[in-house]
């Protein structure tokens, strides 16, 4: 099994294209529509063309009509002022928040805000209109004659605020909602994979100390072979998977120490297609499955146990297989121990429901392990 990849032998260089600039415009517009100022000025604008066209069809229903862009300039004031007013109504918006019932003496302290606010833009318009030498009503006239339009502005832009401020706590809160279950989930993934590599390398080492007096050769070997394991379990803490040649890589390793203490009870046999070699399968995901067959389905038999190990890929499943012709369940039962029961947690946390891990009994003697892994269609 090989994997070829391909490498481009130099990066080309070049100056800004007319694409990268229309990107780079394109950019710099996104920003420009981002921006609070830009979204102010254009909303109240939009309200002069409101109000324009609502005292044009007024004008012409009372038979006084008038042109629409004389309308919009009557309008287009007195928003303008607004728009001014509203940068300095969100930071107030922010500073004396409604977030509750609790908060009804807020209410009332906008609404005297407010109040001020329409104070203002009575003495502005009235200031505007003297500068212009153009009529205008007294100051309290046009207080209290746009009183209730204006109150309703400064109070639709407190509530725009408010409601634009608790969207992005919102969207905040769900992002770090989701990356603290993420981080809980890969704690946990971690830690299931820490307390798998002791229980492995423990039964490996009680293995290679049963050799060490009467076959220090073969141990000397096991020791070897034990090196190799422990640096393909390292891709516990690099990644949580990789590709189904190296897992077969490590559990051959795995069997040839072990095997020196079935000696020639033991037949195993692997049949993997090399076009398989690539998938991506869960580190370390074969070797309990095999530990579990020798420990429940080899050791109690005095006879040979042949160890079957398949893979086969079904649609977008992969289908790894242990099986053994051993000693079989006890009382039709499977007990799980640290490998097995944390292969189904890590297999919870990695795919889901769309992987399972399934132990039955198989026709006639011994267990058949499975696992079905999901299996990207493109790859």
């Amino acid at each position: 099994m090989s994997q070829t990849v391909s490498v481009p032998s130099e990066v080309a260089l070049s100056t800004p294209t007319r694409a990268a600039r229309t990107a780079a415009r394109d950019n710099a517009w996104v920003a420009l529509v981002r921006s609070t100022a830009f979204v102010n000025w254009t909303a109240w604008v939009c309200v002069a063309v409101l109000l324009a066209q609502q005292t044009y069809l007024i004008r012409i229903a009372t038979g006084s009509p008038i042109g629409w862009l004389a309308a919009f300039k009557g309008a287009i004031g007195g928003c303008l002022i607004w728009a001014v007013f509203t940068p300095a109504i969100i930071r107030l918006s922010r500073r004396f928040r409604i977030d509750s019932i609790s908060s009804l003496p807020t209410v009332f302290l906008h609404l005297l805000i407010g109040t001020a606010f329409c104070a203002l833009d009575a003495a502005a318009n009235v200031a505007i209109a003297s500068a212009r030498g153009q009529p205008h009503p007294p100051f309290f006239v046009g207080l209290l004659r746009f009183y209730p339009f204006n109150i309703t502005c400064y109070l639709a832009v407190v509530a725009i605020a408010h409601a634009v401020d608790f969207a992005r706590m919102y969207r905040e809160r769900a992002v770090a909602e989701a990356e603290l279950s993420a981080e809980l989930s890969t704690a946990r993934l971690r830690m299931l994979e820490s307390q798998l590599r002791p229980h492995f390398l423990f039964n490996t080492l009680n293995t290679i100390a049963e050799q060490v007096h009467s076959n220090p050769q073969g141990a000397d070997d096991m020791i070897l072979r034990l090196a190799a394991l422990l640096r393909a379990s390292l891709h516990l803490t690099e990644g949580h998977e990789v590709p189904l040649r190296d897992e077969l890589a490590t559990v051959t390793n795995y069997l040839a120490i072990v095997s020196a203490r079935y000696e020639d009870r033991l037949r195993v046999n692997i049949d993997v297609a090399p076009d398989l070699g690539g998938i991506l399968v869960p580190a370390m995901v074969l070797q309990p499955l095999v530990e579990n067959a020798l420990q429940h389905g080899v050791e109690p038999v005095d006879g040979v146990t042949h160890v079957s190990i398949t893979a086969l890929r079904r649609g977008d499943s992969l289908i790894l297989t242990v099986a053994d012709d051993g000693a079989g369940l006890v009382h039709g039962e499977v007990a799980d121990g640290v490998g097995l029961r944390n292969t189904r947690d890590r297999l919870k946390h990695l795919y889901g429901d769309a992987a399972q891990l399934v132990l039955r009994a198989r026709d006639g003697r011994g267990v058949i392990s499975e696992v079905t892994l999901p299996v990207d269609s493109h790859r």
